[in-house]
């Protein structure tokens, strides 16, 4: 993704600075193009020295990455053969590493109760480990999920509570990634 961005905005850019005798392209789609591409141009980050050295970290620990946006590992969970986003997120930063997971319940779990109380469970669910590896809650929201077929039909509605630890050290931050991969993110009902 990152790399075909980088060709486009090359593309536009080569296009707007050297048109042809007859350049259409150059002078109207180029123009427009660039205008959309550069609000974005942040998402196109290059490897930072920090974020190498992170990569390097997991890979000796043997933690796999299942995708990587920015400065966002997303951790994978090996299920046999398959590779799954286990919902455990690294946020590399210059000065050390967010670890960010998510707990949620569904809807269909908990059919007539409030949301503020179903919110309530999910940050009881594990409030005294949280507590005492000193994690924050990062933000709560609420997720329709829709059926793939029909966008307008909601199958269920998954309420989240994310939760958040900065550390400095990159092994630390892989000891908490494994202890976030050991946590079970859904919870259920009583």
């Amino acid at each position: 993704m990152r790399h075909a961005y980088v060709r486009l905005c090359r593309t536009a850019f080569t296009a707007i600075a050297y048109p042809g005798p007859d350049d259409t392209f150059g002078r109207t789609v180029a123009p427009a193009l660039v205008g959309w591409l550069l609000p974005a141009f942040h998402l196109v980050q290059l490897d930072t020295e920090a974020m190498q050295s992170f990569k390097q970290a997991l890979t000796d620990a043997n933690i796999e990455i299942y995708g990587e946006e920015a400065a966002t590992l997303r951790i994978a969970e090996r299920h046999r053969y398959h590779l799954m986003d286990s919902g455990v997120e690294a946020r590399v930063h210059d000065d050390g590493v967010s670890i960010v997971f998510a707990l949620r319940a569904e809807r269909s779990d908990f059919p007539h109760v409030e949301p503020a109380l179903i919110f309530e469970r999910i940050r009881d669910a594990h409030a005294s480990d949280l507590q005492a590896r000193d994690y924050v809650v990062h933000g709560e929201r609420i997720v329709d999920v829709n059926d793939p077929v029909d966008s307008e039909r909601v199958l269920d509605v998954w309420y989240e509570v994310e939760y958040s630890k900065q550390v400095a050290d990159a092994q630390v931050a892989v000891d908490e990634i494994r202890w976030a991969l050991t946590v079970d993110k859904y919870v259920k009902p009583a």
